[in-house]
């Protein structure tokens, strides 16, 4: 009779426990975007390295639920920390969450064959400052604004369909050759 009395404690001090405790960690980036986050109602969740998405069903300001949506999340760590890239009326799979990762993986590729590129002209620049140039300043380097650009179209390129990649890549291709043949300083 103690040990079910002592059951029925535990359960009762567990229910109690605020929920986010238990949370994951997509669970929790997700939750901060919600208008009602503790009426959040989970559904399907696919993870794959570092891209997931996840089903939510949460109550919008009318306080009606609004219907399943997807979180499509990222994470740069470990999976310590997730970040929610959009939420959307869509379906949770697998197929979308694997071409996310794959395209982050080209994505990475690409960027470290441009500044490759760029070491090899004598230029010091790391991706995050490739990527935080003024395009607008006179005193940005040519070369570094067309490298910028013809990363951007690689990016472009990595995440377009197959009729518009064809384009994308041309003017990669154009961009970086300036870059390569020096060409851009004029």
């Amino acid at each position: 009779m103690k040990t079910k009395l002592l059951l029925v404690a535990m359960l009762l001090c567990l229910g109690a426990c605020d929920s986010t405790t238990f949370d994951t960690a997509m669970r929790r980036a997700v939750r901060e975007k919600l208008k009602d986050p503790d009426s959040a109602k989970w559904g399907e969740s696919y993870v794959y390295k570092n891209r997931a998405c996840l089903e939510v069903n949460s109550k919008n300001s009318f306080g009606g639920y609004a219907g399943k949506q997807v979180a499509w999340l990222r994470t740069f760590d470990s999976g310590t920390s997730w970040y929610v890239n959009k939420i959307e009326e869509a379906e949770c799979f697998e197929a979308p969450v694997k071409k996310l990762a794959e395209n982050d993986e080209a994505e990475k590729v690409a960027e470290e064959k441009v500044l490759e590129i760029l070491k090899s002209k004598a230029y010091k620049i790391t991706a995050q400052e490739l990527s935080m140039l003024d395009k607008n300043s006179p005193s940005t380097d040519k070369c570094l604004l067309q490298a910028q650009d013809a990363l951007t179209s690689k990016r472009l390129a990595i995440q377009a369909n197959e009729v518009e990649r064809f384009a994308w890549e041309m003017e990669y291709e154009n961009k970086i050759k300036l870059v390569i043949s020096g060409d851009c300083k004029s």
